[in-house]
């Protein structure tokens, strides 16, 4: 062993010479106790910084827990409040096409916020927000959180209108739900959140539904078995529907027609005006009758068949050439159909429609008649959809009649058109528009 003059340690005789030689590096047999101690200081602060770091990140794992965790939570409550909303909306919009719809749309009652058809409104909205849970619980929706109001389908960008006016209908429902404090579905509660001083949040959802009547069009293929082969003057249609005589009702329990008032008038679809129709419907035309669609004229067995089973489309092509029958172009301008037809109504057919008492069908409506040959040409302007009340065609012509009563209308085949005539709540559809 020797010592290394410059380092002052004590080097083998190999490692001596390894390093005389320039291939071996001084490798130190002992160090100072300084040395040592700065070391140890070294490690502890280095786990003094670990420490920090770890507590620092876990702070943040933390907090960005507290963040995902309650975050999804309110956009749960969101997405369950707005299909509360949605469901709600629509429930509260189907009341208008009812009863107490129609005969508000057709003037024939005042709107009244606390009237039947508001009363209805709010039930039905009420009752399908409870259907439908957020978080676990059922959606209250208080009336105060069921707006009405007029909804312009030709300029959706509007807000609604809450003016109800002889030209102007509430057509519209605004539903809002909430989970907020101090109302009856409460606030969203956190989970993690209380870390920044947070136990609670809130969150709402709003939807509004609206019935558009604008009525333009019926597709046949799409509502089979509706459509039967009458039609009525439209001046005389409006007539009877605005002041004509109620003595029917239909109870839906039983699915049944009973003499009686329910306040919705009826429409005599045969016969009227004895001998020749009225100047607005044509003249020398006779009574008004049974349509010939896509069958021979006195064709009863297919008149039959079409009244027991709906006009089909390959009746409705045969005669017009579609069965997708638009009344309004994109403007707004009408378009007519021209069908032949019979100004009687066969006895034979009685059993056909007694079938149908209480069944909605649809029927035409025209605003010309005209003789041609031993056929009427009726000018077909547009469609309404009625029960089929009472049919008496026995004894003289003065007892015969086939009565109908309107009812709003909605389902498959029917389209709209904003730029269409309002049908005053008789047909229509109802859909989400914001």
């Amino acid at each position: 062993m020797s010592r290394n003059r410059n380092s002052g340690r004590f080097l083998s005789s190999a490692a001596q010479r390894g390093f005389a030689r320039g291939r071996v590096a001084p490798v130190a047999v002992r160090q100072p106790q300084a040395v040592h101690a700065a070391a140890r200081v070294v490690r502890k602060r280095a786990r003094g910084l670990v420490a920090i770091q770890v507590a620092v990140t876990l702070t943040v794992l933390i907090g960005a827990a507290a963040l995902t965790v309650d975050v999804a939570h309110i956009y749960t409550a969101r997405g369950e409040l707005q299909r509360a909303a949605d469901s709600a909306a629509l429930a509260g919009t189907s009341a208008y096409l009812t009863d107490a719809g129609l005969l508000y749309a057709s003037n024939q009652a005042a709107w009244s916020p606390t009237g039947p058809l508001a009363t209805m409104i709010d039930e039905r909205a009420q009752s399908y927000s409870l259907m439908n849970h957020t978080l676990g619980a059922v959606t209250h929706l208080p009336g105060d959180d069921i707006v009405k109001g007029f909804y312009d389908f030709a300029h959706p960008e509007l807000p609604l209108s809450f003016t109800s006016s002889l030209t102007q209908h509430y057509n519209a429902v605004q539903v809002t739900t909430r989970r907020q404090p101090n109302t009856p579905n409460g606030p969203v509660p956190y989970f993690f959140a209380f870390i920044f001083g947070t136990t609670q949040g809130s969150v709402t959802a709003r939807a509004t539904a609206a019935m558009d009547d604008h009525f333009t069009g019926y597709d046949v293929s799409d509502g089979p078995g509706v459509v039967v082969p009458f039609s009525i003057c439209q001046q005389e249609y409006d007539t009877q529907f605005a002041s004509g005589l109620d003595q029917w009702r239909y109870i839906p329990e039983s699915d049944s027609v009973l003499p009686g008032s329910d306040g919705v008038h009826e429409v005599r679809l045969y016969p009227y005006g004895q001998g020749n129709l009225t100047s607005a419907c044509g003249s020398n035309a006779g009574n008004f009758g049974t349509l010939n669609i896509g069958i021979p004229n006195q064709g009863t067995t297919g008149l039959y068949d079409q009244i027991l089973n709906g006009v089909s489309s390959a009746d409705l092509i045969s005669e017009v050439g579609t069965d997708n029958l638009v009344f309004n172009n994109a403007q707004g301008a009408p378009i007519t159909y021209e069908m032949s037809g019979n100004p009687g109504l066969s006895s034979g057919l009685s059993p056909a429609v007694e079938a149908r008492i209480g069944d909605v069908v649809g029927f035409f409506l025209h605003s010309g008649a005209t003789l041609q040959g031993s056929n009427v040409i009726y000018t077909i302007v547009g469609m309404r959809f009625g029960r089929v009340m009472h049919i008496d065609l026995t004894g003289s012509p003065n007892n015969k009649r086939l009565v109908i009563q309107p009812v709003p209308f909605t389902g498959p085949g029917v389209e709209t058109n904003p730029s269409a005539p309002s049908t005053n709540g008789q047909v229509g559809v109802f859909s989400l528009v914001r």
